[in-house]
């Protein structure tokens, strides 16, 4: 009777020399890995190297914190993937999302950020690649060793949702069958998915909830949204228009990076002058390379606003 597999657990505490002993007493092995947790310590990654690939740990952190967009973080910087992230050479690192010691993700709560992130990590030409099973852990319960890189905040955000609603929302948004209607003449059904109809209240919700970290990145700036509406607006002291116009230019990015087509011949701009003389030339704001339309008066949320507030 042999042994299948068999694991050595924090085997950064343990001399590679000791474990190598341990290694070559053994045959016939499928594969075999370190256990090392990244920086800050004494123990340097490559004294493992040796003995197979190492777990590195560093690129799931990354990938998380880069997928959830922690921090202002984007996907675009996945273009410096591996050689700015300062990562250990391809050919000895095992790459992973969530394992049972380091539950980046937390896959029960973002299911969405876990699917994109193991499949950036499948399709990416770095390391040997494993899909790792984790535990289910209530967001109530704290525990530093759970989780190294939880955000327990965002956690307690998303699990305020109940189960049994996200399913309705899902079930009420996809694979529904649709027929026409051409008087009495009734077409044969077809299962689609249609999205939220127009005008249909959990279309607001479901835009408030998807809109939720597009906020503004400066002090002087603000992003007021109301249902489906959007209003960046600007406080431009000392003629400088650098915050409001860099502003329009994230809320452009953060539209193309999450599916989000702006209808530019929609939008509208609206300067409001306090100054006695009123002399200052403004830039023109332009989305997509195509001029926003400048207006002396529009209506916002039911109320008509002019540039002079008469």
């Amino acid at each position: 009777m042999g042994l299948a597999a068999f694991r050595l657990d924090a085997s950064r505490h343990m001399w590679s020399g000791d474990l190598q002993a341990v290694s070559d007493k053994l045959h016939n092995l499928s594969s075999k890995w370190s256990h090392l947790f990244p920086g800050g310590e004494p123990i340097q990654v490559s004294e493992y190297f040796g003995l197979g690939s190492v777990t590195e740990f560093k690129s799931s952190a990354k990938l998380g914190i880069v997928v959830c967009r922690w921090d202002k973080e984007k996907l675009s910087y996945l273009k410096s993937w591996e050689e700015g992230w300062a990562l250990m050479p391809t050919v000895k690192a095992l790459v992973f999302v969530d394992n049972h010691g380091a539950m980046v993700l937390r896959s029960r709560w973002r299911g969405a950020c876990q699917k994109m992130a193991t499949g950036l990590v499948l399709a990416h030409p770095y390391g040997l690649t494993r899909v790792m099973s984790s535990y289910c852990w209530h967001w109530r319960f704290k525990n530093e060793k759970v989780s190294m890189y939880d955000n327990t905040d965002y956690n307690q955000k998303c699990s305020a949702i109940n189960t049994s609603l996200c399913d309705w929302i899902s079930n009420f948004l996809t694979d529904r069958p649709q027929s026409v209607w051409v008087g009495n003449c009734v077409s044969s059904t077809l299962n689609l998915s249609p999205g939220a109809p127009q005008g249909c209240v959990l279309s607001l919700l479901l835009y408030s909830l998807y809109t939720y970290d597009c906020t503004a990145t400066s002090s002087s700036t603000i992003i007021v949204k109301f249902a489906d509406d959007t209003v960046v607006m600007g406080l431009i002291s000392g003629n400088d228009e650098r915050a409001y116009l860099e502003e329009i230019k994230h809320l452009e990015n953060w539209c193309q990076e999450n599916n989000l087509l702006l209808n530019v011949s929609k939008r509208k701009e609206l300067i409001m002058d306090c100054s006695k003389k009123q002399e200052q030339h403004y830039q023109p704001v332009r989305i997509s390379g195509t001029m926003v339309e400048r207006v002396d008066s529009f209506r916002n949320l039911g109320v008509h606003i002019s540039q002079d507030l008469s």
